[in-house]
């Protein structure tokens, strides 16, 4: 049976680049569903933000937990009862709604800024392809 995402998983990668944390929002394309790579980690909503935890489980002391966790084989892998172990810094649900809506401004900040370096290095590459042209582009 194939487990279908909703909105406010967590997900964690528990198998190659263990320790990736995904959060399903109302972005996520559905119906979306996860395979034996991925850990699923659903909340009750009344007693735990998700995003907060994602934040929590992206931070350095999470990933220094989940590389301390990784069964080390042929394949690198971390089990889900060592994903159950894991122990979270649960505030009360409104200081973790708040810190998470703190952290979602800030990416929302970030993604603008980083677009408009992305249209500064566009912009500047377009400049250097008419100040440098290749000679072979050039009209005769």
């Amino acid at each position: 049976m194939r487990t279908q995402l909703k909105e406010f998983d967590v997900l964690i990668s528990i198998t190659a680049d263990i320790g990736i944390i995904g959060y399903v929002d109302a972005t996520v394309p559905s119906p979306a569903y996860i395979n034996q790579h991925i850990a699923l980690v659903r909340f009750d909503a009344s007693q735990v933000c998700s995003k907060y935890v994602s934040y929590f489980l992206a931070s350095e002391r999470s990933q220094h937990h989940f590389r301390a966790s990784t069964d080390i084989g042929t394949k690198a892998g971390m089990s889900l009862i060592a994903v159950q172990q894991i122990q979270l810094m649960l505030p009360t649900i409104s200081e973790q709604e708040r810190i998470a809506d703190c952290l979602s401004s800030l990416d929302d900040l970030i993604a603008a800024q980083t677009q408009k370096i992305d249209a500064f290095k566009t912009h500047k590459k377009g400049l250097m392809q008419q100040l440098f042209p290749v000679p072979d582009e050039v009209p005769a």
